[in-house]
């Protein structure tokens, strides 16, 4: 539990001496009074009695004794907030379940480790880090504090604690299972590996449980598509919330509609509905739980979800004997489906038109409808009397709105007069876009149309028949497509009508239509985003595994997007195919176990402001000997003690509503000394160069300047306090989610008050004049939102080039792209003509980034380790501007102060 101990507990021995001390002082004699002789008179009235010393004061024994006793407890190292759970002599093995479960309270894990560190018996303990999602891995070991510290930079994973490889690496590297603390995610699954996990857990000597109290998790589980909008199913893994709000948002981070949900009963399933029109609904990209961090509370949408808007042109769809019926209902999971003449379908927003067994078009109707698919529509014919009859009338324009030129009349199979038995559908051909698709039972036709010899351009055949007859037939168009079923979308022609592949075939045909990517079996894409434990895209880096299409529908890949951003194919964290999760109640623990919930502070030493105490009334003691009267030494005393504790009492602000928050930990520790940070992305690759870049630069201008900064620090634009950092650097890249205007707000004050913000896109080696980047495009709408100063390439003369080392451009791991800085008219007064903004494509800290040993992380681009040194100097150039300002902007007007004085440069 956290509460108050001691760095120096020894001392407090020193109380037992406070008993002598009162003694002592009790029988010490008031000081003597000085008076004047006044002649040999007045000694003869003078009685001559023995003069005995009197007793010390109540109020000046006690004065002392305070002062006495709050020195000695001030010098014994009070500590409030720190933690005992760990203390210990032997080594301790920290499990840590970085999974998305854990994300949501993420920064409290972090914050309880740093009150475990710093518990004064918890100095030398050796520690290792065993992470548990993702590829578990076992650290070197560490102290408890450098475990903080390492601690403090990870970030969840987007998976569940894969229980099987934790138990493998335990048993290869021989981990001793005596002393353990368990930073668990709150849950566990139902598998089999998961309770040997406990079960081992149950076997240790020493077992600390850290987890939160009454934590729930929530998921996304599913998403359908419906005619009218997405039904999505949420479920909550524990019992303490109601429900709440899912939010659907464009690829780009736009909100589009966002709709509530509620946990009946005893239901750990809530569904929702989000209606929203066709257009919004196929520009959904992400749906998220509003309020709730985390890759399992984050649905990533891909186009397959995408519905088109079909056209049926039928006689009916309300029996078993017309077309559209079936038509219909084979649409129903992928079109929102409308019925009309031919005519207004053509005119409204329409991508797919269905003809159930049209003859004959007339008019301008027809050259209406030519226009329709080359501009980019989708018309699928089905065959039947009406089209069979009327070849012989519609004359060489009957092929302009067919793929290939028909044959009149119908070739029958199995009749009375015929000698042929019925025919089955063929294996669909591997160029067709059915390839991927089987029958699951064979397809009787008993008729079907057939075409003449074909000599249109591009002219396909997508299904045949065992005889080789074709079944399905297209043609491109424009940018359209024609495409004809040869048979009747009834069972009068065919069994197809009322097969298992129907749907799926006239599905696959919607799904082009609305330009959903098809993806054959044996293809394996490499991810384009994945997603971290937070629920945000990142690059995939050192990840990037290829995957085949029947582990990303298994939920075998890694969460995230893959394909390229055009065709990208989603994989979610807790999908259908998901282990089912418990929460982790106090029933499932092992018996022995010590529990421990997040619930820690700040920590607060209590040392300096006892010691101050007593150093206050001692003073009060001193004073006290210059006054005569003891009533007025009383009220003197009581009042300057008043005066000096009321402000120092603690603050009661559980009980006033109105006064400030506490400064946080980190907060507190950036505020105490200089530090550089950056803003956490959310991508860990990214986070991880630029904290070792910060690190590195930290490091040289340590050893090159008086400049002596604390470990760098990444934030929390949207939450956290960024008045305490001279310097914040931040990476844009083209999935960068927008800030919200909170955050934005504390970027602009941040500057206004004289912070020193660095955006790095790393895209200056790809930027050109013509076509910004990606990142270029995302940064550019990010600052349409923010109130910044006009600015201007990097000047010649700039104080940047000049603040310790001169130089001639602000160089980095590339030079590619101009460096842009606050315009000099827009530089405040208020600011000392600090520029407050430095945006450029340079790859700073990528160039900055070491190793613990100081060893570079990346290579230097061109020119070597010379573009390495001159890339330390351009960050050191900006530390200096940003701690110190313009004092050296003299050196700019070097030149003409020279030439005033006639003197050479």
């Amino acid at each position: 539990m956290a509460g108050l101990s001691f760095s120096a507990p020894l001392l407090l021995g020193a109380l037992i001496t406070l008993p002598f001390i009162w003694w002592l002082l009790r029988a010490m004699p008031p000081a003597p009074i000085r008076t004047r002789f006044g002649g040999m008179m007045f000694l003869e009235g003078l009685e001559n009695r023995k003069e005995t010393p009197s007793k010390t004061p109540w109020w000046l024994l006690l004065i002392r004794l305070a002062a006495i006793a709050l020195l000695i407890l001030g010098l014994a190292g009070p500590v409030h907030g720190a933690r005992k759970d760990l203390d210990g002599d032997g080594p301790l093995l920290l499990i840590v379940d970085n999974s998305w479960p854990a994300a949501p309270r993420w920064r409290e894990r972090q914050d309880v480790l740093r009150a475990l560190a710093a518990s004064p018996g918890a100095s030398g303990r050796v520690v290792r880090i065993l992470t548990t999602a993702g590829e578990p891995a076992l650290s070197d070991p560490m102290t408890l504090r450098q475990a903080a510290e390492e601690f403090s930079g990870m970030t969840p994973e987007a998976a569940l604690p894969d229980r099987d490889l934790l138990l493998d690496l335990i048993e290869e590297e021989a981990v001793v299972l005596n002393d353990v603390a368990w930073v668990t995610d709150g849950v566990i699954g139902r598998r089999g590996a998961d309770r040997e996990f406990l079960r081992r857990l149950d076997e240790t000597g020493s077992l600390t449980v850290i987890r939160p109290a009454g934590q729930v998790t929530m998921a996304i589980r599913s998403l359908h598509s419906l005619p009218d909008g997405l039904r999505v199913e949420v479920e909550r893994i524990g019992s303490n919330v109601d429900g709440g709000t899912v939010l659907a948002s464009s690829a780009d981070g736009r909100p589009l509609g966002e709709a509530p949900f509620t946990f009946e009963n005893e239901e750990d399933v809530a569904e929702v509905r989000l209606t929203l029109p066709l257009t919004l609904r196929n520009e959904v990209g992400k749906l998220t739980i509003i309020g709730l961090r985390s890759a399992g509370a984050t649905w990533l949408v891909d186009p397959r979800a995408r519905r088109v808007r079909a056209g049926v042109v039928s006689d009916g769809s309300s029996g078993l004997l017309e077309g559209g019926f079936y038509i219909e209902q084979a649409l129903a999971d992928t079109a929102v489906i409308n019925r009309g003449a031919l005519g207004d379908l053509i005119t409204e927003d329409t991508s797919l038109i269905i003809l159930d067994d049209i003859g004959v078009i007339r008019g301008p109707v027809e050259d209406a409808l030519l226009v329709w698919v080359r501009a980019g529509g989708t018309l699928v014919r089905f065959a039947g009397p009406n089209t069979s009859n009327a070849e012989e009338a519609t004359g060489p324009l009957r092929s302009q709105s067919f793929p290939v030129a028909l044959r009149g009349g119908a070739r029958a199979f199995g009749g009375a007069l015929s000698w042929t038995e019925p025919q089955t559908v063929a294996a669909f051909p591997e160029d067709s876009p059915f390839a991927d698709m089987s029958l699951r039972e064979p397809v009787s036709i008993r008729r079907q149309v057939l075409t003449r010899a074909s000599t249109e351009p591009g002219y396909e055949v997508w299904a045949a028949l065992e005889d080789g007859t074709p079944l399905i037939t297209a043609r491109p168009e424009g940018d359209g497509r024609l495409i004809l079923f040869h048979v009747t979308s009834t069972p009068t022609w065919s069994d197809l009508p009322v097969s298992g592949v129907f749907p799926s075939l006239l599905g696959r045909i919607a799904q082009t239509a609305a330009d959903v990517p098809s993806i054959a079996p044996t293809d394996a894409l490499a991810p384009w985003r994945l997603l971290d434990g937070f629920g945000g895209l990142r690059d995939p880096g050192s990840r990037a595994v290829p995957a085949s299409p029947e582990e990303m529908l298994e939920g075998l890949a890694a969460p995230g997007l893959y394909g390229t951003a055009n065709s990208a194919f989603a994989v979610n964290t807790y999908g259908e195919n998901a282990p089912t999760l418990d929460p982790l109640g106090i029933s499932l623990m092992p018996g022995h176990a010590a529990i421990r919930g997040l619930d820690t502070g700040a920590v607060r030493e209590f040392g300096p402001m006892l010691i101050t105490l007593a150093m206050i009334l001692m003073a009060l003691d001193a004073i006290s000997l210059f006054f005569r009267n003891r009533m007025v030494k009383a009220v003197t005393a009581a009042a300057l003690i008043f005066a000096v504790a009321i402000p120092m009492a603690p603050s009661a602000k559980a009980q006033t509503a109105d006064l400030r928050p506490e400064i946080d930990t980190q907060s507190l520790a950036a505020a105490l000394s200089v530090r550089f940070a950056y803003v956490e992305t959310g991508d860990a690759d990214i986070d991880r160069v630029v904290r070792s870049g910060l690190t590195g630069l930290t490091r040289e201008a340590t050893r090159r300047s008086a400049l002596e900064p604390a470990p760098p620090v990444g934030v929390d634009i949207e939450r956290e306090d960024l008045s305490v950092y001279p310097l914040l650097y931040w990476v844009i890249r083209e999935n960068t989610p927008p800030p919200s205007d909170g955050a934005l707000s504390q970027l602009e004050t941040f500057m206004a008050e004289g912070g020193l913000l660095i955006i790095d896109t790393m895209d200056g080696e790809r930027q050109t004049d013509a076509t910004l980047t990606p990142q270029g495009e995302r940064l550019r709408r990010i600052l349409l939102r923010m109130n910044i100063p006009p600015l201007e390439p990097l000047p010649a003369d700039h104080i940047l080039k000049k603040s310790f080392y001169r130089l001639d451009d602000l160089h980095g791991r590339n030079s590619g792209g101009p460096v842009w800085v606050e315009a000099s008219s827009a530089l405040r007064d208020s600011t000392d003509g600090v520029p407050s903004l430095i945006i450029g494509g340079r790859e700073w800290a990528a160039a900055w980034a070491t190793d613990e040993l100081g060893r570079p992380l990346r290579s230097a681009g061109q020119g070597g380790e010379l573009r390495r040194e001159y890339a330390y100097r351009t960050g050191i150039n900006m530390a200096m501007v940003a701690l110190t300002g313009n004092y050296k902007e003299d050196q700019v007007h070097v030149q003409d102060l020279l030439d005033s004085l006639g003197e050479a440069p």
